[in-house]
């Protein structure tokens, strides 16, 4: 530590002092007009293409692709599943065969095991599943949309950027995740 002091003030003694006064001020309109060229030459030359083109159209076409995953998932989410499936088994009379009553009860237990109700007892057998709705998963849909929502807001004010509608004039693509 202590080798290290007497570099550092080496290195502020060999730095020359601030010029005089009279120097600056004489030296400020020059500076001020190779700022100001610099500055029009920036402004009049466009933007300087920090992204490529394509780059970003692919990324555009890839978010356009994927975005009615998003459709999907709350269309298939919030809608009932019916199954209909027909058991067959061997009869009573088979070898290792069980009696209708045998083959009924153990197709009971394994429904009402996975959460089924008996709804109707015929001749056909009619199970109704028993689980309740979830709020927590509305709401993980709700927020899932929303962010979906948004993230198309972004895209869309990036791509349009110019955009101006007869009526409502420049859209506010943030609005879409009130829907």
């Amino acid at each position: 530590i202590k080798a290290a002091a007497p570099k550092v003030a080496e290195v502020v003694k060999a730095t020359p002092p601030p010029p005089p006064p009279a120097v600056v001020t004489q030296a400020a309109p020059a500076v001020t007009k190779a700022v100001a060229k610099s500055a029009t030459d920036v402004s009049t030359s466009g933007p300087s293409g920090s992204y490529s083109k394509v780059s970003y159209y692919t990324t555009l076409a890839l978010y356009a692709a994927s975005f009615p995953g998003l459709w999907s998932q709350i269309k298939r989410s919030t809608s009932a599943k019916m199954k209909q499936k027909t058991y067959v088994s061997p009869g009573a009379n088979s070898f290792e065969g069980k009696t209708q009553r045998e083959q009924a009860g153990e197709i009971m237990a394994y429904m009402k095991a996975n959460n089924y109700e008996v709804q109707d007892a015929g001749e056909v057998i009619t199970f109704r599943g028993i689980v309740q709705r979830s709020t927590s998963q509305a709401f993980f849909l709700v927020f899932c949309t929303a962010l979906g929502m948004a993230s198309l807001a972004l895209v869309l004010q990036i791509q349009f950027q110019d955009l101006v509608l007869p009526v409502i004039g420049k859209p506010n693509w943030f609005y879409l995740t009130l829907l």
